[in-house]
């Protein structure tokens, strides 16, 4: 191994300990960010021990011997587990699931004489394996091979069968969040795939030089990066369930709006800004963007966004929204949805869609917040509009 790949096996161990933390701060969707942060931990030591390895590690800590093959039984079954209470198959802990970690159960128990031995007992075992030993770790990489390949496509049907069943239902958030996992589960099968190629190949006679298993555990550092870079640049990819009140990019624009209001204060009183040209144009730009551009479709929007759109400063564009529209930018932009979700609604072939899918088309990023804001401008559901309309 060279020093730059122990280098970056170091560095790849380092980011996993710190995703494992970041991980436990979100507090939606907790069982599978929770297993997501343990999978990460396990990646992390994983990794550092395959680096530390080089350093006649396991010499100087031989306890630490075979810990690292029983890691590496519990990394597919918590990936597959994450996919699996990510996408919503299990709304809760299912007790079915210990039965994943039965093989690491089987390969604790199978080495169980070795961990009872003396650290010397140890170090000599593993110079001079017994055949007993030998069968054991054979069927242990098999047992991982087989994981490795089983899971990742088993993630990828869950994927894809989430797709299919929420086909142009989905916000930009979820769709990120879902198209990450199978990112994830492609890299490392692909990664993982070739070092079961080498691991065959090694078990059939062949000289294979070249360190297979270094490719596969390269895949976890990129994975491991790919998916702190996403969570700590949004953390809304990690969240399934959307409180309109925590969640909705827009809300967190009426949150900030303490600074919206302090440039209220400060743009002039309401009144000469009506009346004043060139704040009259911009609203009429603005109105006009807004039917042509269609901005409230991005669930994403903010007031930031709308003002790069237009090239106006935010504070202008705050001012303008309260000044003519008489509205806070949130009420704004959501009285154009609901115009859009009611146009929707009642096209003729509204009745494909579910109301879900609905919103997601007006530019909610949740069913719930579609169905409150629908009612806050409307007075009734979407459901009662529809019928009242079909009546």
């Amino acid at each position: 191994m060279s020093n730059f790949t122990q280098v970056l096996l170091f560095v790849g161990a380092a980011q996993g300990f710190l995703l494992a933390f970041g991980l436990l701060t979100i507090s939606t969707n907790r069982l599978s960010n929770r297993i997501l942060s343990f999978l990460a931990l396990i990646w992390a030591v994983v990794l550092l021990i395959y680096a530390l390895q080089e350093n006649n590690f396991y010499t100087q800590y031989p306890h630490f011997l075979l810990v690292f093959d029983q890691l590496i039984l519990l990394i597919f079954p918590l990936f597959f587990l994450y996919a699996k209470y990510l996408l919503g198959e299990s709304k809760s802990y299912d007790s079915r699931d210990l039965w994943h970690f039965l093989p690491v159960l089987a390969s604790v128990l199978a080495h169980s004489g070795f961990f009872l031995n003396s650290a010397t007992e140890k170090v000599n075992l593993m110079m001079n394996p017994t055949p007993y030993m030998d069968w054991v770790e054979v069927i242990s990489n098999e047992v991982v091979s087989l994981q490795s390949i089983i899971y990742c496509v088993s993630i990828l049907v869950l994927v894809h069968r989430y797709k299919k069943a929420h086909k142009d239902q989905s916000s930009i958030l979820i769709k990120r969040r879902i198209n990450l996992l199978q990112i994830g589960a492609i890299i490392v099968l692909v990664f993982w795939t070739i070092s079961v190629v080498g691991l065959q190949l090694t078990l059939l006679g062949f000289a294979v030089e070249f360190d297979f298993y270094l490719v596969s555990y390269l895949s976890l550092v990129i994975l491991i990066y790919l998916i702190s870079y996403i969570s700590f640049k949004n953390t809304e990819v990690f969240k399934v369930e959307f409180n309109p009140k925590v969640n909705d990019p827009l809300s967190h624009s009426i949150q900030s709006l303490n600074d919206v209001d302090v440039v209220e204060s400060e743009i002039a009183d309401r009144h000469s800004m009506v009346t004043n040209d060139r704040f009259q144009k911009f609203n009429e730009l603005l109105t006009e963007s807004m039917l042509t551009e269609k901005h409230y479709l991005n669930p994403e929007l903010s007031l930031n966004d709308l003002a790069g759109h237009l090239n106006v400063s935010r504070n202008e564009l705050s001012g303008v929204i309260n000044s003519f529209q008489e509205k806070n930018f949130y009420e704004f932009v959501n009285q154009y949805r609901v115009e859009e979700a009611k146009r929707l609604l009642i096209q003729p072939d509204a009745q494909k869609y579910t109301m879900e899918g609905i919103g997601y088309a007006a530019g909610f990023n949740s069913k719930a917040s579609f169905y409150r804001v629908f009612r806050q401008f409307t007075k009734k559901s979407p459901s009662q509009f529809l019928k009242e309309m079909a009546g």
